[in-house]
């Protein structure tokens, strides 16, 4: 069948880590003033990428609904990063 990819996919891993990043500190914030703590700096980063993992194609299924009728399915390339980071607590 047919595949799409991005030629480069520097620019969005790195958005894709940097998100990722952002995301866990709201986490940890939210948790530290949940349990009145504050959260202090970063004392850990392990970043684990999952590359590539679409595409993601519209329609019921993942799959578009009649491959016949459609020559090329619209979709999405998905890429994410995983991150877990530990806070020091003060």
């Amino acid at each position: 069948g047919i595949s799409f990819d991005v030629e480069d996919k520097t620019a969005a891993e790195s958005q894709a880590r940097q998100l990722a990043v952002d995301n866990a500190r709201a986490q940890a914030q939210e948790l530290a003033q949940m349990t009145g703590v504050s959260l202090g700096a970063l004392q850990s980063l392990t970043v684990n990428p999952q590359g590539y993992i679409g595409p993601v194609y519209e329609g019921r299924g993942g799959m578009a609904q009649d491959l016949a009728a459609v020559p090329i399915a619209a979709g999405q390339i998905v890429i994410t990063v995983d991150v877990n980071a530990s806070f020091i607590i003060e």
